[in-house]
């Protein structure tokens, strides 16, 4: 982390995301060394001491006293909380921040969600990061025991702790990478937690197996054991619950306890000793055996039994996962296991329906996604997950509609301490303007590095989507035949080489396999068309991207919403569609759609990129899990006042409410 002293503040700055706390002119930085702050949940990995003045504005986010025994007492919007000078205030904004008041105060939230810390005396300033890796990575064979074995070792990322707290996001280490070698290696050579639950599964369609169930046995730390037997388990607390007798039914199975066993958890963990009762809990907990302090103090096992023993309707309660990739049990495809289980999107087993051009050319989907090239490959694949998962990846053979194209292997390293560097390069006839703007309202805010490169050459956009950066934005015109067009000839697809940004945007015409060619050269994730684009709908479409981008929202979400309102260009996500550039105001963005037929208001709180995470909900205070909720009345002032995202007006409308 880098910490950035300033004459009325200090920022923040790790893994691309920046918070700034705000002191007026009568703060001075003390010499002294710092106490520690935080309960005993909170991992500081950076204090500063300052001392003394009046007031100290948070970023905005979730806010709460920790007691010295770790319960946290939530602080709504335009509410004002006493802090004992044992106590410290948590701000959970892109980089949670901690403030201690050494004389006690008060903290205030004002109606925008900001915190202020009111004292006569100094304070300690922290922020929570989350702890490194223990591990780089783990290699493994490719017997699917040896890949089963890899999965469980990956866990070592998560808490080693048996109760709830093993859902809180901020306590996860990045997930080591899967490495797979011919010689094998033994991956319980890892020390992971024994979490004293077991999955096993036949030996015939074993990788299957192992695949399709590997999201719920990397949550719960499982151990996976390739057995003789015809029917996969879950063992725990004694007792042996039955998965399927298919793959593909052991792989429903999975996907439906992973998110019964997970929000379950979040919410015992929050209503538990943290002391936060999210809106859900009342009606979900009904349907399980004992109240939340007694299930956060099972072991694993033992918890687990007593939420899948619940009635069904329990899931009724619970919102859709955020995140689920379809992949196929390949070996090739094991190493970029690590990034989707690294954010605990549900994988599953490759299922969907396959669209012939014959049957295209004439679909009216429910899937908004279909360009107008005439290059259309074949199979056209929409992913059972569609409308089940927030954001939905296909990681198997055959082009997905409605989902990313996931290919290629993470190559660029976060920027680390660096703030967000985006490029944006104008060598096409549509004006830049307005994806500069969108980039730009945030430009101090986040310390954001924008900058714009202008009628390149060949080789200068080459250089350019060679830098490390975090974003490059074509608004460019190309020629499927020829490439991008610079000022001195074209770039073409296969001329590519040593790309280094983290996410590239081809804003222009029937650019699908230039992005693909992006990716498989070194960037994680590119967005591209597969028809053509006229230029007042590429300056819209790139404005709005930009837009949701910067607000945090992961690339295909994004790019979803494009398709779902304008869709003339059909466009696509190629590679790591789950990844997120941007930062959100409050840590959980919110997409937010208007009927303005019945004037109904359906908030859709998407959560950050990996689940476990709780938000404050606009219209009603009360902290909930992320999830859709329909409103009859809102005040639209209020959602103008309050909401960093768009708003979805009648379906066919995008309007930025700023």
């Amino acid at each position: 982390m880098r910490v950035v002293e300033r004459d009325e503040g200090i920022r923040a700055v790790t893994d691309g995301k920046t918070v700034t706390v705000e002191l007026g002119e009568a703060w001075a930085y003390a010499e002294d060394p710092p106490e520690d702050v935080g309960g005993p949940s909170y991992l500081l990995t950076c204090r500063e001491h300052v001392a003394p003045a009046t007031a100290v504005r948070l970023p905005a986010g979730g806010v709460a006293v920790i007691e010295p025994d770790g319960v946290e007492r939530r602080v709504g919007r335009g509410e004002t909380e006493s802090v004992a000078p044992t106590e410290t205030v948590v701000a959970q904004a892109a980089i949670p921040t901690l403030c201690r008041p050494v004389a006690g105060g008060t903290v205030t939230v004002d109606t925008a969600g900001e915190p202020t810390v009111a004292t006569d005396g100094p304070v300690t300033l922290g922020w929570i990061t989350p702890p490194d890796a223990p591990v780089a990575r783990i290699v493994a064979g490719r017997a699917p025991q040896s890949i089963a074995d890899a999965v469980t070792a990956a866990s070592v990322s998560l808490p080693g702790v048996h109760s709830p707290r093993r859902t809180w996001p901020n306590a996860r280490a990045p997930a080591p990478r899967l490495v797979l070698d011919g010689n094998g290696h033994d991956p319980a050579a890892v020390d992971y937690m024994d979490s004293g639950v077991e999955l096993t599964v036949p030996e015939t369609d074993a990788l299957s197996y192992v695949v399709g169930t590997s999201t719920l046995a990397y949550y719960l730390g499982a151990s996976v054991s390739v057995t003789d037997t015809t029917i996969a388990r879950l063992h725990a607390g004694g007792e042996a619950w039955p998965l399927g007798a298919t793959p593909e039914a052991a792989d429903r199975k999975a996907s439906s306890w992973l998110r019964r066993i997970f929000y379950l958890d979040c919410l015992v963990r929050c209503a538990g000793p943290d002391g936060v009762r999210l809106r859900e809990a009342d009606d979900a907990l009904a349907f399980v055996a004992g109240d939340a302090p007694e299930l956060f103090d099972l072991d694993i096992g033992p918890r687990v039994t007593r939420y899948l023993a619940a009635d069904d309707a329990v899931l009724e309660e619970l919102p859709r996962w955020p995140e689920a990739v379809h992949v196929a049990p390949e070996p090739r495809r094991v190493p970029r296991l690590a990034r989707y289980l690294g954010r605990l999107a549900d994988v599953r087993l490759p299922r969907g329906e396959e669209l012939t051009v014959a049957v295209l050319s004439g679909w009216e989907p429910d899937v908004p996604v279909r360009g107008q090239s005439r290059r259309v490959p074949v199979p056209r694949i929409v992913p059972e997950a569609h409308g089940e998962a927030g954001v939905v990846g296909w990681d198997a053979p055959g082009r997905p509609m409605g989902a990313f194209d996931a290919r290629g292997d993470p190559a660029n390293d976060a920027n680390g301490d660096e703030a967000l560097q985006v490029v944006v390069v104008h060598c096409g006839w549509q004006s830049p303007h307005g994806t500069l703007e969108r980039w730009r309202a945030r430009e101090d805010e986040l310390a954001l590095d924008v900058e714009t490169v202008s009628r390149p050459t060949v080789d200068e956009l080459q250089a350019t989507l060679r830098r490390n950066v975090d974003v490059v934005h074509l608004a460019a015109h190309h020629e499927y035949d020829n490439g991008v067009k610079c000022s001195d000839g074209y770039l073409n697809a296969h001329e590519l080489s040593g790309v280094g940004a983290t996410a590239v945007v081809a804003n222009c015409c029937d650019s699908e396999r230039w992005a693909r060619k992006a990716v498989d050269n070194g960037a994680d994730v590119a967005v591209a068309t597969t028809g053509p684009i006229p230029v007042v709908e590429a300056e819209r479409d790139g404005a709005d991207l930009a837009g949701l981008l910067s607000l945090g929202w992961c690339v295909e979400r994004a790019v979803g919403v494009l398709r779902e309102i304008y869709d003339g260009a059909g466009w696509v996500t190629v590679g790591d569609g789950g990844a997120c550039v941007g930062q959100s105001r409050p840590p959980t963005p919110a997409r937010v759609s208007i009927d303005t037929t019945n004037d109904t208001v359906q908030i859709d709180y998407l959560g950050s990129n990996t689940p476990g995470y709780r938000i404050n909900g606009l219209q009603e205070m009360a902290p909930r899990l992320p999830g859709k909720v329909k409103y009859d009345e809102v005040d639209r002032s209020h959602l103008s006042e309050h909401l960093d995202s768009p708003a979805i007006v009648d379906s066919d409308q995008i309007t930025w409410m700023d």
